[in-house]
């Protein structure tokens, strides 16, 4: 199968036009790091000059005393943890990342939200641990969900979602929560507010680095590299 796709490879073009009608223009957002970068592509080509910018930003809304980042580098059954492109389909890597978040849900309550670096890989993960019983111990312990593949089941899943969580919470006995599979850069990584019950723990599988052999990324970097100093 062939396709076309038009990519936007400099947003100031049709930016610059809103720039020259408005007196004032203000960009907010909670995904904009780096704001140079955003700053060089959006603004600085548009013709904007610095002195005419004005940055705020603020901290978070959770205090950092209520957050705690843990970084592992192993499992339970001492298994390093390798998610390489040559590794990670590895069944010894599938099934120690499968004990660790089992762990993580037999102590975590409410909702758990499980992000992998690609759909495809989700897919075999899920694949493999449906052949074991990897999935069943997760299954005895949290109600699972999984990411939609139409943007129109997206509000059903998530409305499915919150009310479990809340029906367990209600219950003593039974499950414990909700385990949502997601993937970054999918309809969930960005925009849904996962906040207290709905989101007591996170976890991210490997790191979401891009395709590089991506074609968008590909042309997009060959640009940035000719335009940008």
């Amino acid at each position: 199968e062939s396709s076309i796709k038009f990519l936007l490879l400099n947003p100031a073009v049709h930016f610059a036009q809103v720039l020259k009608e408005c007196r004032a223009v203000i960009i907010a957002g909670g995904t904009m790091q780096p704001v140079s970068d955003f700053k060089q592509e959006l603004l600085f080509s548009a013709g904007v000059r610095e002195e005419r910018i004005t940055e705020f930003s603020c901290g978070h809304v959770i205090p950092p005393e209520n957050i705690l980042p843990l970084v592992l580098c192993s499992g339970p059954s001492g298994q390093e943890l390798d998610f390489s492109f040559q590794n990670r389909d590895l069944p010894s890597m599938m099934d120690e990342t499968g004990r660790i978040l089992s762990n993580i849900c037999n102590v975590v309550p409410g909702g758990v939200v499980c992000f992998f670096p690609s759909y495809d890989y989700l897919k075999r993960v899920v694949s493999h641990w449906e052949a074991g019983s990897v999935l069943t111990r997760l299954a005895n312990k949290k109600k699972i969900f999984h990411e939609p593949k139409k943007a129109s089941q997206l509000e059903q899943v998530l409305n499915e979602f919150s009310k479990c969580i809340q029906r367990c919470a209600s219950c003593s006995a039974g499950l414990t929560g909700a385990l949502l599979f997601s993937v970054v850069g999918g309809k969930m990584s960005e925009g849904i507010n996962f906040s207290d019950d709905l989101g007591r723990c996170v976890v991210m599988v490997g790191m979401p680095y891009p395709n590089i052999k991506s074609p968008e990324l590909q042309e997009k970097m060959s640009y940035l590299d000719k335009h940008l100093v």
